[in-house]
């Protein structure tokens, strides 16, 4: 809706997803109804970073309970997501991983607005952490295909050459 200039709409979306959506552990579900209701329980951490640019994005300050929430769901849950979106196994996934960081530096935009340095520095350094460590958990130099070395789709733990990955 931002990106296609209906400021209006993106504002609603943003309203509806952190006053009805999110979930008291601040999370958001894979599916809710109309609502809010969710109508599938399952956490896809991607879901809870959008949000987080979005707010960003229309600098919505006012949101700042569910942007906190959200960002401290991160924190504590990721950078490993429950359900990866496209695979819907657990797991490290660069598609995921870099939703959250973006998610986490958008978080900690906002917190700067709001004047909590506190929180902004520790966001920052999560998402500056997993950043850095991406290549590491996800990015194999033994798959079988090619010349065995590229970023796997989806992977249980932090050892991209084990047999635990998704290729």
């Amino acid at each position: 809706m931002l990106a296609g200039g209906d400021r209006a709409a993106a504002n609603r979306a943003a309203t509806w997803l952190f006053e009805r959506q999110q979930q008291a552990d601040g999370t958001f579900p894979q599916n809710s109804r109309v609502d809010g209701e969710p109508d599938q329980r399952n956490i896809q951490l991607d879901e809870t970073a959008f949000p987080l640019v979005l707010a960003y994005q229309l600098r919505r300050t006012d949101l700042w309970d569910g942007v906190r929430r959200a960002a401290e769901a991160l924190v504590r849950m990721g950078p490993s997501t429950p359900q990866e979106r496209w695979e819907e196994t657990g797991g490290y996934s660069p598609s995921t991983t870099a939703a959250e960081i973006a998610g986490l530096v958008a978080a900690a935009r906002i917190a700067a607005w709001r004047g909590d340095r506190a929180r902004a520095r520790l966001w920052l350094g999560v998402a500056d952490e997993w950043q850095r460590n991406t290549e590491e958990w996800m990015f194999t130099t033994a798959g079988p295909y090619g010349d065995g070395s590229y970023y796997l789709r989806i992977n249980a733990d932090t050892d991209p050459n084990d047999d635990d990955a998704r290729d």
